[in-house]
């Protein structure tokens, strides 16, 4: 899952916090003045640091679409129809949009220069696109149900552009269908994130941590956005390590009890090996002989284990949106291993005793 194209950039990519604390609540004009005041150089010496240094290609505070929230969506319906649906809309500005990377599909991207915010603009995904059975998006318009800030009317908004879909958080959730808005994110923790230059990584986490230093307050903390991403899968690998390690331990006790089974089995059945080498038969016969119960013990077995695992992984993946197909080679496989295991361990025990000679047999007996 950590290897699937996401729809945005997170190659290079690094997050930091520079984040001012109030020593105490502002009480007069000019203290929240003052306070005020320092943020905004603080803001303004970051941004010249940032604009100046060659070690990042580009940077700005934006929230990854990863970290997009999708929890109240909006209601919207097509122009002249009556029936509203749920659209997840994110504010967000040409530098944002452009900085992670979103693939274009039909009409632009916002452009500063004449998209402003408060704007009745839409740009919406595909999977929006198929909600509202657009055709061909561009011109198209939507209307909400309800104002959305800073708007105050019930005006019909138009879709300027048309980006391709993208994953936002875990994959076992569907491609939501999303529509951006011209804006800032108006939260008080952004992160600054920015693209490092190719070779430059080291030298552009100690530049971010001298800046950061110098304007921001508490402990400097950095992330990479694929190692965010990888993050979001942190149990789904623990689950297929714990699961590798039981598969491993049930075949390992599977191979001795069968091991110990066979043994027990083929001792007692020693006097007849003998009886029929005595009569003429050879090693190949006997095993085929000896082989034969096992292998149709091992086909039931295999039968049943085959139901209980489809079973099981049906279960586990039904909450998946998007989940891999369960192929028949996945049994084939393991089929072909546990044969092999068993046959093996089979096969030690009956050439052993069909080696033995018959008279020592007998005489034993």
């Amino acid at each position: 899952m950590t290897h699937i194209d996401l729809g945005y950039d997170t190659d290079s990519i690094v997050k930091v916090h520079f984040e001012r604390y109030e020593r105490k609540q502002p009480t007069t004009e000019a203290e929240y003045l003052k306070q005020t005041s320092l943020r905004k150089a603080s803001k303004e010496n970051i941004s010249t640091a940032m604009n100046a240094s060659p070690l990042f290609t580009a940077w700005n505070y934006s929230l990854s679409p990863y970290e997009y929230f999708t929890e109240s969506p909006v209601l919207f319906r097509k122009f002249g129809e009556t029936n509203f649906k749920q659209l997840y809309c994110i504010p967000i500005t040409e530098e944002e949009i452009r900085f992670h990377g979103f693939r274009l599909s039909q009409g632009r991207l916002w452009d500063a220069d004449i998209d402003h915010e408060g704007e009745a603009k839409l740009i919406l995904n595909q999977k929006a696109m198929q909600l509202f059975g657009l055709e061909s998006a561009i011109n198209a318009r939507l209307e909400p149900q309800q104002p959305l800030w800073p708007r105050r009317d019930l005006n019909p908004y138009q879709i300027i552009g048309i980006v391709e879909d993208f994953y936002c958080g875990h994959l076992s959730q569907p491609v939501l269908p999303i529509a951006f808005i011209y804006g800032e994110t108006y939260l008080s923790q952004i992160p600054l994130q920015a693209k490092i230059a190719p070779g430059h990584q080291k030298d552009a986490v100690a530049f971010l941590e001298k800046l950061h230093n110098d304007n921001a307050d508490g402990a400097f903390n950095y992330t990479f956005a694929k190692q965010e991403v990888e993050n979001l899968y942190k149990s789904d690998k623990q689950i297929t390590i714990t699961y590798s390690f039981f598969a491993f331990m049930a075949i390992l006790i599977s191979s001795i009890a069968l091991f110990g089974l066979s043994l027990f089995d083929i001792q007692q059945r020693y006097r007849e090996i003998a009886i029929r080498k005595v009569h003429g038969a050879t090693h190949k016969e006997i095993l085929l002989l000896l082989l034969k119960k096992y292998i149709i013990i091992l086909a039931m077995s295999f039968l049943i284990a085959i139901s209980i695992s489809y079973w099981g992984i049906t279960i586990y993946l039904k909450d998946f949106a998007y989940k891999a197909n369960i192929s028949s080679w996945l049994f084939i496989i393991a089929a072909i291993i546990i044969s092999l295991i068993s046959i093996l361990t089979l096969v030690y025990q009956v050439k052993k005793a069909a080696r033995q000679n018959p008279a020592e047999v007998i005489k034993s007996e």
